[in-house]
């Protein structure tokens, strides 16, 4: 189990195994990263389990957006979101 946690963003989701949550939260107007970790001791890598979230303001939003849709960065982004899913879950199942 892991506990993944942005304490300037006051959010904090539990993460099970087979279990997909999704969390609503109101981040401040603005482009600006919010850091954040596992706060669970959850195994040997609990250390390197880093939370990057980017808040982009609706004009940057739309330019990545747009520059997404045109390049093959968004194919690129889906096979390296899908690697880090399944190295999540591996450690997940390995934390047994």
């Amino acid at each position: 189990m892991h506990s993944f946690f942005v304490p300037s963003l006051a959010v904090q989701i539990y993460s099970i195994a087979g279990r997909v949550n999704e969390a609503w939260i109101d981040v401040p107007e603005g482009s600006k990263k919010y850091y954040g970790q596992c706060n669970q001791i959850c195994g040997v890598n609990h250390a390197y389990m880093p939370i990057v979230i980017q808040a982009l303001n609706e004009e940057d939003y739309a330019g990545m957006a747009g520059t997404l849709k045109k390049s093959s960065l968004l194919q690129k982004s889906c096979q390296t979101l899908r690697f880090w899913l399944q190295l999540i879950n591996f450690i997940v199942r390995a934390g047994r």
